[in-house]
């Protein structure tokens, strides 16, 4: 019937919109709040041995002596979310410019979970036995409610640090280098995922290759979710896999 769309422009619609960097901040705040609860309550009664904060969430608030201690913990959210603010405010512009609005549409945020429960699927087959080994290591032992807790703050902030700055930041410097968007992504993706990687030694830990080569090629496929869908599908993609990886471990 003339007028009516069709289902696959509905589908572009859902991956145009959902691109933009406010869903971003929408679908990856509650993991940095459930994080931060989480830690607030549940941190000061875990056994010594277990009490681990994510080393990522450490090195973002690594200013913590220079500033103050609130400061440093609000200002790489802060930082992280006024990037995003700034990139949805010029996509939008662009968007006026060329007469293309986006409308915002609620029903998106459902379908983007969903979505990222399905790009979390092939990191186990990906990656194998060392699949667990990293959810373990993002996990930090303790009670459970505590270990779903620390699930979060992987997700949240190893991609704050990994993907939203240090991948873009890299795209971005390539891009300023006269490169192509996509070898420069290329590039970003893999330097990032190497550091990434290598982050998981930083510590008494042996370095092992096999783990190492893994790791690396995790960050790969995170990277480049946050290339070619966003920031928070990245954030969120990291979290239900980590929590994937606990429930299973817990109900075997």
């Amino acid at each position: 019937m003339a007028g009516e769309r069709s289902p696959w422009a509905g589908i572009q619609d859902y991956f145009t919109a959902t691109r933009r960097p406010l869903y971003s901040i929408i679908i990856a705040v509650p993991f940095f709040v459930a994080y931060e609860l989480g830690m607030a309550y549940l941190y000061p009664d875990q056994p010594p041995e277990h009490k681990s904060r994510n080393l990522a969430e450490i090195i973002l608030h690594a200013p913590e002596s220079a500033i103050g201690r609130h400061a440093a913990y609000i200002l790489p959210a802060l930082l992280g979310i006024g990037l995003l603010f700034f990139l949805d405010w010029r996509g939008r512009k662009a968007d006026r410019a060329a007469a293309r609005p986006i409308p915002f549409r609620p029903a998106y945020l459902g379908w983007m979970l969903a979505e990222s429960v399905l790009l979390a699927l092939p990191l186990p087959f990906l990656l194998g036995e060392i699949a667990s080994r990293l959810a373990a290591e993002d996990g930090g032992g303790g009670s459970f409610l505590f270990s779903l807790t620390s699930m979060c703050g992987a997700g949240a902030y190893e991609e704050l640090l990994f993907r939203l700055f240090l991948f873009t930041g890299l795209l971005w410097l390539g891009m300023a280098l006269k490169l192509e968007k996509l070898p420069a992504g290329i590039l970003a993706a893999v330097v990032s995922a190497v550091v990434f990687s290598a982050f998981h030694f930083v510590g008494p830990r042996q370095f092992e290759p096999v783990f190492f080569t893994f790791a690396t090629a995790a960050g790969v496929w995170l990277a480049a979710i946050c290339y070619f869908r966003s920031f928070g599908m990245a954030v969120a993609t990291h979290a239900i896999y980590d929590i994937m990886m606990l429930v299973g471990a817990a109900v075997m």
